[in-house]
């Protein structure tokens, strides 16, 4: 495009390159329109067969089904609950398919600029994607322990109020505000590890999640190989 604007000996090269850029962005937007009318188009027909769906299962439930809920209930599931499943389902469905096009584009412009590269590339991309998972899982399980942890601090606290006359009269105060702070101070440092291992997992899901970071590290690999 620049050489066209700097070619002296052509001026009509100026009026190409406009009409050429014109002729870009109208694809574009075309292509664009296209896309969305066809994606929303879609999305609008899945939630319509995902309500006639739930509307005729609930139909055949038994009649005391209808007894027990009512029918205010019955009504919000069937419009309010669907609704909510489909626009989750379509931003979910929406962004997969923009990473996945996406990638698809970076590894074949990868593929053009090496074949060698693009295959170690496409090696390491599972072990990326399995760190955030096994972070993901210890860190879940750390978080159940914190809560374990809290709930036994709270049964420390709520023995202690039941049987209070027992503490008064055996002068215990001191002790079970002991027994009390030791198990929030266990609390206190399962904390940290928690907060240590969601900074982990964050920062690995960041760069495992992420599918034109292995593109362009590979990328700028191969540029500076043929440079």
């Amino acid at each position: 495009m620049t050489d066209w604007l700097n070619n002296r000996e052509n001026p009509s090269a100026f009026t190409a390159a406009i009409i050429t850029m014109a002729l870009i962005s109208i694809g574009s937007a075309v292509t664009e329109f296209l896309c969305d009318a066809i994606y929303n188009v879609t999305m609008s027909r899945i939630h319509t067969r995902i309500q006639s769906n739930v509307f005729r299962s609930v139909l055949h439930q038994d009649i005391g089904f209808f007894d027990a809920v009512h029918t205010g209930d019955i009504t919000s599931r069937i419009t309010t609950d669907t609704n909510t499943m489909s626009e989750a389902l379509s931003d979910r469905l929406s962004l997969l398919l923009w990473y996945l096009m996406r990638t698809l584009c970076l590894f074949g412009f990868m593929l053009s600029l090496s074949g060698r590269l693009s295959l170690f590339t496409a090696i390491g991309i599972p072990i990326i994607l399995l760190i955030p998972d096994l972070a993901g899982g210890f860190y879940q399980a750390l978080s159940a322990e914190v809560q374990t942890s809290l709930a036994a601090a709270s049964q420390v606290a709520m023995e202690t109020f039941s049987a209070m006359r027992t503490v008064k009269s055996l002068a215990g105060e001191e002790s079970e505000t002991r027994r009390y702070r030791h198990r929030l101070q266990l609390s206190f440092q399962l904390n940290q590890k928690e907060a240590a291992a969601y900074a982990g997992f964050m920062c690995l899901t960041n760069v495992g999640h992420s599918p034109s970071l292995p593109p362009s590290l590979c990328v700028c690999v191969c540029l500076c190989t043929l440079s």
